[in-house]
């Protein structure tokens, strides 16, 4: 469906008095064409226009990405949101706004507010928007649905939320009271208009509606709910209060770049790249000891911890000039969708190991146009533990060309007298094989040892404890 002004003033209406500070206004069709919601779950929102045939149950699983099934929503029934407003009529035939006599100037504004919005939906710097460009009437989840897979390409940026100071202007241009964007506890601009005295005297002013008429328009249900749900019909909208405490990595790095401001904290301060690589390595090491014990608390604990020597390299690498964390996202994001074809442009595989060779060949392909010549496994770390670097050498290879594994590594080994000498090159290659060995049954060699340690190390803590 094609979202109007009318239909963002009716949702906000029937929403009723609240803190709406920081407000993000969706299109809920691109949200649901989205694998991972592009908004603040810690800022409220607003989704507009749940149109379309399965549209709900789309929507609430990518808004189940960032959200808890029990996430409380308002619904904003069809119905509901055609009494929230008196019966406008169209754009071309709206009766004159305040000042405009004949109706001139709001048709003016009117169209020069779409027009405007039909740029900014088409500049590369703006995404799906709310306020679609008529020419996206007849189609909508199609249109939306093809652009979401142009931002996953890489063709064009995710923007899926309103600049929402740019959309206020807009409003008001096209003859929309800015009362309604003002919350309960905020006084009005000192700029405000006789045109917002009057919409409040009409009844469209956020903070003088009718809250009775209000309650009755809206329905509270849960994320999970909403996934269970049938289409509801054109004109529907959800709003989504926001969730306790931070949640998007924004909010991260800003918390790091204020500890490391003239006014935060010494420590932070005065940590350096070369400092951080110890604490990276043992951030890792506890995430990989989280993933061994199967807890989910921990797990996510630690993931948080590594977080956080991400955003501090970052942030030193902004201060120090060297990159910014856009820098960071744009190369990865580039480099995953040019390294899946078969996702975000035409190929066609077979299987994982199609994939797997593939990703190969592309990385030779950047080479050879970058000019480098090396070895495909010149990029495995040096500093990696010894299995978990065998694992990986075998792994590259594994994607070139097929191998054999041996089928018993152990046998040099096993042939030696019990008081032969052993040669490290003889137990190196033995150990390299096995390694060889338990990848070709699915085995980490490196993980399974890790947990062999620990239970070694439980046993002699258990020893002790019962003596």
């Amino acid at each position: 469906m094609t979202l109007t002004t009318a239909d963002i003033m009716s949702a906000l209406h029937a929403l009723g008095q609240g803190d709406f500070t920081g407000l993000q206004l969706l299109d809920a069709v691109a949200v649901a064409g989205q694998h991972y919601p592009h908004l603040d779950p810690a800022q409220p929102a607003l989704l507009l226009g749940l149109a379309g045939p399965d549209l709900t149950p789309r929507l609430a699983a990518t808004l189940l990405q960032a959200y808890p099934p029990d996430h409380p929503a308002t619904l904003l029934a069809p119905q509901v949101a055609d009494r929230a407003m008196p019966s406008s009529p169209s754009r071309q035939q709206r009766a004159p706004g305040p000042g405009a006599p004949n109706g001139h100037a709001e048709q003016a504004n009117s169209s020069s507010y779409s027009a405007a919005t039909d740029q900014r939906s088409s500049h590369a710097g703006h995404g799906a928007t709310a306020l679609a460009g008529e020419n996206g009437a007849k189609h909508p989840e199609r249109r939306a649905a093809a652009r979401s897979r142009r931002v996953r390409s890489g063709l064009l940026p995710k923007a899926a939320s309103f600049d929402y100071a740019a959309r206020t202007n807009a409003l008001l241009r096209s003859g929309c009271s800015e009362s309604v964007f003002r919350t309960s506890s905020s006084p009005a601009p000192a700029h405000a208009s006789s045109r917002d005295a009057s919409a409040q005297t009409a009844g469209l002013s956020m903070t003088k509606m009718n809250t009775g008429q209000a309650d009755s328009q809206r329905r509270t249900i849960t994320l999970g709910e909403l996934a269970g749900m049938a289409h509801l019909g054109a004109g529907a909208h959800l709003y989504l209060p926001p969730r306790a405490g931070a949640a998007t990595y924004e909010a991260l790095q800003d918390v790091v770049a204020q500890l490391r401001a003239p006014d935060g904290c010494p420590w932070d301060r005065a940590l350096t790249w070369a400092k951080l690589r110890a604490s990276l390595l043992e951030e890792s090491y506890e995430l990989l000891a989280a993933l061994d014990a199967a807890d989910p608390a921990k797990v996510a604990e630690e993931q948080g911890d590594l977080l956080l020597q991400i955003a501090l390299q970052a942030q030193i690498a902004v201060e120090e000039g060297r990159f910014r964390l856009p820098d960071v996202i744009t190369h990865i994001v580039e480099k995953l969708i040019r390294r899946h074809p078969h996702v975000f442009g035409d190929a066609v595989v077979s299987g994982e190991a199609e994939v797997l060779a593939n990703w190969e060949a592309i990385k030779a392909a950047e080479r050879a146009r970058n000019g480098e010549k090396r070895s495909p496994l010149a990029g495995v770390p040096a500093g990696l533990p010894a299995l978990a670097q065998a694992e990986a050498y075998l792994d590259r290879m594994s994607r070139l060309r097929a191998a054999t594994a041996p089928q018993a590594p152990w046998a040099p080994l096993a042939a030696l007298a019990p008081d032969a000498p052993l040669a490290a090159e003889t137990l190196g290659d033995a150990l390299f094989d096995l390694v060889a060995w338990a990848l070709a049954r699915g085995v980490e060699a490196e993980s399974a040892l890790r947990q062999a340690n620990a239970r070694f190390a439980d046993r002699v803590a258990a020893s002790l404890t019962q003596k």
